[in-house]
């Protein structure tokens, strides 16, 4: 198959809530862009001279990765491998390279992401809306067709090869992959700024009149129609995981997250409500606040406080009301009135 071109769209579409609250605003009329991908709704606010041209090549690239990584779409480059039953495949000059950075961050984050737990997720109904507890037996078969270092993809055939049985899925980094995308256009686009919102996956851009940084609402997961708290920052790339909009209620009226743990296949159930991270890589931030969602709090405090890769920062909301804040975004975080959290600073 020959590589297939990006092309890029203009589309207007209702916009409705994301994972943030966009709190900052700007007098001047921005470039606006509304549409939806990736299985949820994206914007895009820009001001400046350049930010027409901006605008429009970002806001194409989202558009066309869903067409190359869609689990559902017959036509996408990862149902294809999904479906080959073992044969390696000529695929999209973005796919190999996807995998090869995927494969190098689930290698960092010792197996608390793994983008080839697909078949879990499905027997969990969390890809279908059938939900359903899978028997432990069924769990355990299921996992030893989990195991991204056995995805082979060659960066400069294109080729990729899915052992049988095993399936791709990339919703936990194709975000932030887009989001590198994005900031790579901003740096190399003139006088710019403004946010760029994938629905749960931020870049704020440049400074807010000229002259602020721009501000941030983290969603309160028990009441996604407030913010706990806001972040100041800007030029860097914004994620939040979450169990509070995916979920269900067990016939054993427990209920059960879309996150799971690759090591134990069982949806997540640590006390973690939220997790956001704040990183100049769009597709680390992305696949960071998956990984420590599913880590703990504990593990992603050492794992914070060990990394010399990523330079990241992190807040983390429990359960107890307890909120994890890494120094580095300490003085750049202000809780919201009317909320009594413990702040719990983490040092390197």
């Amino acid at each position: 198959m020959m590589k297939k071109k990006l092309l890029l769209f203009t589309a207007v579409f209702l916009l409705v809530t994301t994972a943030f609250s966009l709190i900052s605003c700007n007098n001047a009329a921005p470039a606006k862009y509304d549409f939806f991908a990736m299985d949820t709704h994206m914007s895009i606010r820009l001001y400046g001279q350049s930010a027409n041209l901006a605008a429009g090549g970002i806001e194409g690239q989202p558009e066309f990765l869903d067409s190359v990584l869609s689990v559902t779409d017959e036509e996408s480059d990862v149902y294809r491998l999904n479906h080959a039953k073992g044969e390696t495949l000529t695929v999209d000059n973005h796919v190999a390279p996807l995998i090869k950075l995927s494969q190098e961050l689930c290698e960092d984050l010792d197996g608390y992401l793994d983008f080839t737990l697909y078949p879990v997720s499905q027997a969990w109904g969390f890809t279908t809306g059938d939900y359903r507890i899978p028997e432990q037996a069924e769990i355990d078969e299921l996992l030893q067709k989990v195991d991204y270092r056995r995805i082979e993809a060659d960066t400069e055939t294109f080729e990729v090869t899915v052992p049988d049985g095993m399936m791709l899925d990339f919703g936990a980094v194709a975000k932030g992959y887009a989001a590198d995308y994005a900031t790579e256009i901003l740096k190399n686009t003139g006088t710019v700024s403004g946010i760029v919102d994938y629905g749960g996956t931020i870049i704020p851009w440049g400074m807010k009149n000229g002259k602020d940084l721009w501000t941030i609402g983290i969603q309160d997961p028990e009441d996604p129609s407030s913010y706990f708290g806001i972040l100041s920052v800007t030029e860097k790339v914004i994620s939040t995981s979450g169990g509070y909009e995916r979920y269900f209620i067990g016939e054993d009226g427990k209920r059960y997250i879309h996150i799971i743990d690759p090591k134990t296949g069982y949806p997540v159930d640590n006390g973690i409500l939220s997790v956001t991270v704040v990183c100049e890589s769009g597709i680390a931030a992305d696949a960071l606040s998956t990984a420590l969602f599913v880590m703990g709090t504990e593990k992603a405090a050492e794992f914070y406080q060990n990394d010399t890769k990523y330079h990241f920062d992190f807040l983390i909301l429990d359960e107890e009301k307890h909120l994890y804040l890494t120094e580095g975004i300490a003085d750049s975080f202000t809780l919201s009135n009317g909320y009594d959290y413990s702040v719990i600073r983490i040092e390197k």
